[in-house]
């Protein structure tokens, strides 16, 4: 049994799909054992840790691909984790399975900065926000919400995309266009804080130096031979 049951969402095109109607957020439709929007206090409520690292970004802008470079910068080897992404998913778990979670952490998310756990505020903890080209994106969250076992998207590619484009409009987690400009507000006015925009497409001609620059934001001075080897071990992530 969960606490809680996705919405079914209706357009006049006949499109439709289910969310976790959290109010000013929409989670994809995963169980959990509190309601939708009982999560954001969960979230917002989590102990962090000197060494964790937080990964946002809208949907589908390489989370899987950025969170192994960013674990084998932590690990100091080019090895992949036991544990997939989803275990370290804090949209998705209760505070008890993150802090099961062994250190060092990358916890991954796809709230905005203001749903951010407080004490990673606080305790000024390390966020690596992800950008990649809307295009690709909107593609990409197209083919992800149709594989959706349960309240997965039905309807047109074209009414996906005039659903995508219209700011007026929500999918899971919002907006692209909103979230974008909602992460460049937060980080002018936030200045004092570890924040790094990650480019999928700059990761994706240069993951070298792209890699070297991550490890330099994260303090660890990882050698150039490891972010190679990171480079290559990683690249099939980025999808």
């Amino acid at each position: 049994m969960t606490g809680c049951e996705p919405t079914l969402i209706r357009k006049e095109s006949g499109a439709q799909f289910s969310v976790g109607d959290a109010g000013d957020v929409w989670f994809p439709p995963f169980p959990l054992n509190n309601s939708y929007r009982d999560q954001l206090d969960v979230i917002k409520s989590l102990q962090m840790r000197d060494d964790d690292v937080i990964l946002t970004g809208f949907p589908k802008s390489g989370s899987h691909w950025f969170y192994e470079i960013l674990n084998m910068l932590l690990m100091g080897k080019a090895e992949y984790l036991p544990r997939g992404k989803a275990a370290d998913m804090i949209d998705a778990n209760s505070p008890d399975q993150v802090e099961g979670i062994r250190s060092p952490r990358v916890l991954n998310t796809h709230v905005r900065f203001r749903y951010l756990p407080r004490e990673a505020i606080e305790k000024k903890t390390k966020i690596v926000v992800l950008l990649r080209n809307p295009k690709d994106v909107c593609v990409s969250l197209y083919n992800h919400m149709k594989d959706w076992l349960h309240g997965g998207y039905t309807g047109s590619w074209q009414d996906f995309f005039d659903i995508y484009m219209d700011t007026g409009c929500s999918l899971v987690h919002g907006n692209w266009f909103d979230t974008v400009l909602d992460w460049e507000q937060e980080m002018a006015e936030n200045q004092h804080l570890p924040i790094r925009l990650a480019s999928f497409e700059e990761m994706f001609k240069n993951p070298v130096e792209q890699i070297l620059e991550l490890s330099k934001f994260l303090e660890l001075d990882r050698s150039p031979d490891l972010c190679s080897q990171g480079a290559e071990r990683s690249v099939a992530s980025a999808s």
